[in-house]
């Protein structure tokens, strides 16, 4: 069972093993806000609740979540950002092998890894600000060119925006975290 880390400030951060969140609990970094019931870890010694939730005790850690492909399509919504569809399989689940990964402005573009926008501001070519879910086909017909526009800027996802993706990334979680996630 994994555990859910939240800031000093209670927004969440992103999902641990229990193992680390022990680690944190036990050397006062980490303090538990929710235990799932009835589970407990146990040395020779000690018994402490199974951790659910945690919370950072002593510093603000920046809230960054992992760019990987899985992430970006759930920042999204599995929707392509240029046309708003969302390919779906025959029996109305998400077919993400009809979705992509766009760079709004184009790898071809970018000068030693970074990009620079309309108004002037410099990005890694392959960032939260860079990048957007887009359909197959639309993918192909934008190719290299910044003809396309998304519906929606590209950015870093905020904390009600990680909540949601925690929630979509870890399917099995507890319905203990809810609360936590900043859904609404």
């Amino acid at each position: 069972m994994n555990t859910l880390l939240l800031n000093i400030d209670f927004t969440p951060l992103r999902v641990i093993t229990w193992h680390r969140a022990m680690e944190g609990i036990v050397s006062d970094k980490l303090e538990l806000v929710e235990a799932y019931p009835d589970k407990y870890v146990r040395s020779q010694s000690t018994e402490w609740e199974w951790p659910a939730v945690v919370r950072n005790r002593s510093r603000f850690m920046n809230q960054k979540i992992r760019l990987t492909k899985t992430a970006l399509y759930a920042r999204d919504d599995y929707k392509c950002q240029y046309c708003g569809q969302t390919p779906l399989k025959n029996k109305g689940q998400i077919d993400k092998g009809q979705l992509s990964i766009d760079h709004v402005i184009p790898r071809a573009l970018s000068k030693h890894g970074y990009v620079t926008t309309t108004d002037g501001k410099r990005l890694q070519v392959s960032s939260w600000e860079n990048l957007v879910t887009a359909c197959k086909a639309c993918n192909s017909a934008k190719g290299d060119s910044q003809s396309m526009k998304p519906f929606r800027i590209p950015k870093a996802p905020t904390p009600r925006e990680i909540g949601k993706m925690i929630k979509a990334l870890h399917p099995g979680h507890s319905p203990i975290w809810l609360p936590y996630l900043q859904l609404e």
